[in-house]
């Protein structure tokens, strides 16, 4: 069963669910819609060094149930040294001289 909770109940995968309904016929599961997993967002270490630390330790302090990577590189060549960057999942990137601009997006985007 999954190890995830909400308001202290457990909460399954459409997987999971239809396990339990072969197992307990009688058992009433109500199925919303499926447990989506905690992107990963990606920090680079330069630019970690260059003033983007505070931005990585509020996001990280804001956003605990997000996986925070450090990376030597993500790629963006040149781009670390001008301005604070964020990769978000495998292709999306938040790149601003602000760090509050950044913050401002993901916290839309993880609402």
């Amino acid at each position: 069963m999954s190890q995830q909770k909400k308001d202290g109940v457990n909460l399954l995968t459409m997987g999971e669910a239809a396990i339990m309904i072969m197992k307990y016929p009688k058992m009433r599961i109500i199925i919303t819609r499926e447990v989506r997993r905690p992107m990963k967002l990606h920090y680079c270490c330069r630019n970690l060094k260059k003033g983007a630390r505070p931005l990585y330790k509020h996001l990280k302090e804001a956003f605990p149930e997000v996986k925070h990577k450090k990376k030597d590189c993500l790629g963006r060549c040149g781009k670390c040294s001008k301005q604070m960057m964020v990769r978000v999942g495998k292709t999306g990137f938040f790149c601003s001289s602000s760090a509050d601009d950044i913050y401002s997006e993901i916290k839309k985007m993880l609402g």
